[in-house]
């Protein structure tokens, strides 16, 4: 952990990688801050290894009860992610850029970063940073390496700048990696 950390967020996956996904967010010293949950959809198919041709929607439930719906599209191609709040408001898009790489847009349609993850591979442990178009460090997140027989993935965000207003799109880029890990 570095002086400049501002915020530290872990995350811990509660569902195999064949279930509906779910994921608790706590912050560094235990404190709960919220829960992802996915709202299956495709019948039978979401229980094979083409479950990433279908769309993806998470719900983020806060402490406060606010909801966030995380959401992909359904297709062949790699798809880009939208953040929504509950009444269907834009917040966030996450574009592909290249095979590892995303544009992060604000609820403007700006492009105000970028999201890099250093491994291309699924095993291994994860990292990835959220960086301004000015290269400022903005978070980093992080999936641990996992045992050979685990499916049950722990990974962590840090937020270095402005964790008020980048908190949701750090989190929606751990989700990106998780469902990518767990081909989702």
């Amino acid at each position: 952990m570095t002086e400049s950390t501002l915020e530290i967020l872990q995350l811990k996956c509660l569902s195999s990688s064949l279930q509906p996904l779910r994921v608790q967010i706590c912050t560094a010293k235990g404190g709960f801050v919220g829960e992802v949950k996915e709202i299956p959809r495709g019948g039978i198919l979401r229980f094979t290894k083409f479950r990433s041709l279908l769309g993806l929607r998470l719900e983020l439930r806060d402490t406060q009860g606010q909801l966030v719906i995380f959401q992909r599209a359904p297709g062949l191609w790699r798809k880009g992610y939208d953040m929504l709040d509950a009444d269907g408001r834009f917040l966030w898009r996450f574009q592909p850029r290249g095979l590892f790489a995303w544009e992060l847009y604000d609820s403007s349609d700006r492009f105000v970063a970028s999201l890099n993850f250093r491994n291309p591979l699924i095993v291994g442990p994860q990292a990835g940073h959220l960086q301004n178009i000015k290269k400022l460090l903005l978070a980093e997140i992080r999936w641990h390496s996992m045992g050979i027989f685990s499916t049950f993935p722990e990974g962590s965000v840090l937020l270095l700048y402005d964790p008020e207003r980048f908190r949701l799109a750090a989190i929606g880029a751990a989700l990106i990696r998780l469902c990518d890990i767990q081909q989702r």
